[in-house]
């Protein structure tokens, strides 16, 4: 009867069964450790997201209410100077009718060159009749 083969020794620098599973364990431990990691960044990223977002609404509410009481600030700027200017208008014009008593009325028609006012080329609103 022939007898039988005996097993080879391993090849030098070959990995036996036992040192395969060892080495499988271990990267299947590095995995779940890894995979673990990724979970908490994941999570912590989800939460800094959740807590941007909320600060940007919370920008763009503050930025509604500037740009509104911006508006609202110019709009009351605007009715000022429309206030200034028609009372400045008025002030020219009582300016000029007091000019006009003095220099027309009173003074012997001092400012009229015929029916106009040598002062503003205009017709005299004070013409004495």
């Amino acid at each position: 009867m022939p007898m039988p083969h005996a097993p080879l020794p391993p090849a030098p620098g070959a990995v036996t069964m036992a040192q395969a599973k060892n080495q499988l364990q271990a990267m299947q431990q590095e995995n779940a450790v890894l995979i673990h990691a990724l979970a908490k960044a994941q999570q912590r990223t989800s939460v800094c997201i959740s807590a941007l977002h909320g600060q940007v609404k919370g920008q763009e509410s503050l930025l509604m209410r500037l740009r509104a009481a911006l508006m609202l600030k110019e709009t009351e700027l605007m009715v000022v100077r429309e206030d200034m200017a028609a009372l400045l208008h008025a002030s020219g014009q009582a300016a000029d009718l007091v000019i006009c008593q003095t220099g027309c009325v009173s003074h012997n028609q001092h400012w009229l060159d015929g029916t106009d006012c040598k002062r503003t080329g205009q017709p005299c609103v004070l013409r004495p009749e």
